[in-house]
């Protein structure tokens, strides 16, 4: 964190540089002859370079500069210059800004970079097309970038690319990053990319790379050839952003996911990801939450997805999937997967939460060859011949209590495979499921799907439902409902995943 705030304090530092203010600017007007590397060579200076046209020459920098484009065609075009790179900047505290860069060739891995920065250099982007290189947009070596208002698109390789050996942070904040051959921002190890407010859409490879630290803010990744967000190390975070139409699944390997939503990418939703909040996880063209090792949904809709709505599936030892107060929905598979929940090794909780309309074609509902806890749900017309429950793991290994299972179809029994166990305190209309003496056989009566004050379609029971006031406060665990509100509101807990308060009509 020390390391981010730094980088903040650098890049803020570095671009407030006087522009248009008192100071005068030097005007190079290329479309008259003048050379803008031999402005450049004169030295570091108070005074804005201004150009005008198109200024067909490689530029080097090798002192603190600013370089601004003083007419709406002002360009660096290195098209005509031979190979190289169309600006190398190889000094602290140098600022473009209002111009296009473009038209770099490659002769190796080296060169083609519309800007490159050599080593741990402050720099900043405003207002900057770069667009039409051969090799990066621009590429940085260890560097505190920052890049605002501006546009990296159509570059053969990476749109923006930030390597080295350590510490270097990219700041990208209000920008379009668009149908570069590569990955359209790319950090390796032990660098940071902090994303904000920015578009990344249509490039060849993955929206987002980061090996380190990786946060994305309120923005889109859309369209990429590969991964929407793609994490090296499980660390970062998505927050308040759209990750969609993506073809290679929507986001692996971050630690968080939070207020967002993922859709439309071709394979999974969200995996490997360790707390995923607030989210919508929807008609991706397969699982929509999966996770190998320990992790935490919460408060999320996983619905329409090609694939389990939810998978578990961990060689580890003690690892187990928690999902509290989400909406598991109309998801569909047709190779004999369940269709809502998945779990295939290890562990999963499923506390206060709906589960309903998800149908399997030759499966169930809700499968388990590990160990797997229903307490406190809504089960509720799902669909699958291998009925609610299949548990292919050993005898109990799939319990449940507190729940309403209702209106299953398409199976001569709920309960499937090896024996399921009761916690009780259920209300069940579904043959072939373990009851005892503390469960109502018979419908729930609940009203239609709402949000009723809560962040995720639900359930409500009606005045007359034989849910409310099941649970007795002994076996009532589960403090809060679906929506957050407290349990219980009376006397006893509700059977299900929404907590009736007494004074409701």
């Amino acid at each position: 964190m020390r390391r981010i705030l730094l980088g903040f304090i650098l890049a803020v530092g570095m671009v407030a540089v006087p522009i248009g203010g008192a100071l005068a600017t030097a005007t190079v007007d290329c479309d008259s002859g003048d050379s803008l590397q031999t402005a450049v060579d004169r030295g570091p200076s108070p005074r804005p370079i201004e150009i005008l046209g198109t200024c067909a020459e490689q530029i080097v920098i090798n002192s603190a500069i600013t370089i601004i484009g003083g007419s709406p065609d002002a360009t660096i075009d290195a098209t005509t210059t031979g190979t190289g790179n169309a600006v190398t900047i190889n000094s602290d505290g140098v600022n473009l800004r209002d111009l296009t860069i473009r038209g770099a060739l490659k002769a190796d891995d080296s060169t083609g970079h519309g800007v490159q920065v050599t080593d741990w250099y402050t720099f900043s982007m405003v207002g900057v097309t770069v667009e039409d290189n051969e090799n990066h947009g621009v590429d940085m070596l260890d560097s505190l970038a920052t890049v605002t208002r501006s546009r990296i698109r159509d570059n053969g390789g990476v749109g923006l690319f930030l390597g080295g050996g350590c510490c270097g942070i990219l700041t990208l904040d209000d920008s379009v990053v668009a149908r570069n051959g590569g990955t359209g921002v790319s950090g390796s190890e032990d660098q940071s990319l902090i994303i904000s407010n920015s578009l990344i859409k249509g490039n060849g490879g993955a929206g987002v790379y980061a090996e380190e630290d990786l946060h994305v803010v309120n923005s889109e990744v859309r369209r990429n050839a590969s991964t929407g967000v793609l994490g090296g190390t499980g660390r970062g975070f998505v927050r308040a952003s759209n990750i969609v139409n993506n073809s290679g699944g929507g986001i692996f390997g971050i630690a968080r996911v939070v207020d967002s939503r993922v859709a439309r990418n071709t394979g999974f939703g969200i995996s490997e990801t360790s707390r995923i909040a607030r989210t919508v996880v929807t008609a991706n063209d397969g699982p929509g939450i999966e996770c190998p090792w320990e992790c935490h949904v919460e408060y999320s809709t996983i619905k329409r997805n090609k694939g389990s709505g939810v998978v578990m599936d961990s060689p580890f030892a003690g690892q187990v999937m928690e999902v509290f107060g989400s909406d598991i929905a109309h998801n569909v598979t047709s190779d004999g997967t369940p269709a809502a929940i998945d779990v295939k090794d290890g562990g999963m909780t499923v506390y206060s939460s709906t589960v309903r309309k998800n149908v399997s074609a030759s499966g169930a509902a809700i499968r388990s060859a590990g160990e797997l806890d229903i307490r406190f749900a809504t089960i509720w017309r799902n669909s699958g011949p291998a009925g609610v429950f299949e548990n292919t793991g050993v005898d109990y290994s799939i319990e449940f209590g507190a729940s309403i299972l209702y209106g299953h179809v398409g199976a001569t029994d709920g309960c499937t495979g090896n024996l399921v166990k009761t916690h009780g305190y259920n209300v069940i209309s579904q043959f072939g499921c373990p009851e005892d003496d503390t469960d109502f056989d018979g419908k729930p009566r609940l009203k239609p799907i709402a949000y009723n004050g809560g962040p995720t379609l639900n359930y409500l029971p009606k005045v007359s439902s034989p849910a409310i006031d099941r649970v007795p406060l002994a076996a009532c665990t589960i403090g809060t409902d679906q929506r957050g509100a407290d349990r219980p509101s009376g006397a006893a807990c509700d059977s299900g995943a929404v907590e009736r308060k007494q004074s409701s009509t």
